[in-house]
């Protein structure tokens, strides 16, 4: 039996629950929970200390980045906060895949097709657009790389 394959098989599992219920969350209710983003660090590390340990200085530095970066954007434009939150362990997962730039153009992708659908649909200019599953889908990139 191929332990390894079971093994991240699991953790590529986990990732897809996880981040359909954080999207399906922050569609819905226009939030982030803490229970969710906070609970998703441990996980990812040991995802990327399991499946690519060598890596383990890029993913901390690029969660790092994510965070300060997603930190800035939050105090002056207009990145919520469960955002910032959730950046952190997506840093994780995509440094430690050394997936960085496919998986920003996932979530620049994601993120403008779902905003001109949100203005499409709703018509309204100024309303809330949820970035979390732009974020999430910029993990996929990562989650096929150390799956």
């Amino acid at each position: 039996m191929d332990w390894s394959a079971l093994v991240n098989g699991g953790f590529a599992c986990a990732w897809l629950c996880w981040a359909a219920t954080l999207t399906i969350v922050d569609v819905a209710e226009h939030r982030l929970p803490n229970a969710l983003t906070l609970a998703a660090y441990p996980v990812a590390l040991a995802w990327v200390l399991y499946s690519r340990p060598e890596h383990l200085s890029s993913a901390l530095a690029t969660s790092i980045a994510c965070v300060v970066g997603g930190y800035a954007a939050f105090r002056f434009a207009d990145l919520g906060f469960g955002d910032v939150k959730l950046l952190g362990s997506v840093g994780i997962l995509v440094g430690g895949s050394g997936e960085f730039l496919p998986a920003l153009a996932v979530s620049s992708a994601v993120a403008g097709v779902h905003a001109v659908i949100f203005l499409i649909r709703t018509g309204n200019s100024r309303g809330f657009v949820p970035f979390g599953p732009a974020l999430l889908a910029a993990t996929i990139p990562a989650a096929t790389v150390l799956a």
